[in-house]
């Protein structure tokens, strides 16, 4: 019994959800307790919309992103980054594909922008590059340390020497946490 539990029936009947929308169900609205249907189980390819009580073809359609497990349209990414398609939330850019995550921190993007600068580590798009870091003489759009110098954990600055909990154990001139 998925009531006894604080939860709700889905709508086959064999799970408990701690709500429809996590499990891509139509909300209860007739009070039973089961979720009032599976966008999947439609075959169209059909996804619960933001309000849970629907299920549509597209959520970019509405405005809405597809949330990172695919069974619902959700108004923005909440701590995820959206995809280099503005489609679906995702948890972290595609370094295969050398996505980088873009200045304002909400989205994967194939290159930065004009003007902006790659990260230390490679991984994000920012206004300027790290204190203590300058452009790359051959790559001007990518930041990086002086020879002498060692790259933060986080990427965030360049040090002089690492800190000794986080020495350069790999000798890579990237600290280690």
């Amino acid at each position: 019994n998925c009531s006894s539990a604080g939860e709700i029936t889905n709508t086959a009947g064999v799970a408990c959800l701690t709500s429809c929308t996590d499990g891509g169900e139509i909300s209860d609205s007739d009070g039973n307790n089961q979720c009032n249907g599976n966008c999947a189980s439609y075959g169209a390819n059909l996804i619960l919309n933001a309000e849970g009580n629907a299920c549509v073809p597209d959520c970019k359609a509405f405005g809405l992103f597809l949330n990172s497990i695919g069974v619902g349209c959700v108004p923005d990414c909440q701590n995820e980054f959206i995809d280099v398609f503005g489609e679906q939330c995702i948890h972290e850019c595609n370094k295969v594909e050398k996505q980088l995550i873009n200045v304002a921190g909400d989205s994967c993007v194939n290159e930065c922008s004009n003007g902006q600068f790659i990260s230390l580590l490679g991984d994000r798009c920012l206004a300027l590059c790290p204190d203590g870091a300058h452009q790359n003489a051959t790559n001007p759009a990518q930041c990086e340390c002086s020879m002498s110098q060692f790259i933060s954990v986080n990427g965030d600055k360049c040090l002089t020497e690492c800190p000794h909990y986080a020495e350069d154990h790999d000798l890579d001139r990237h600290c280690d946490g």
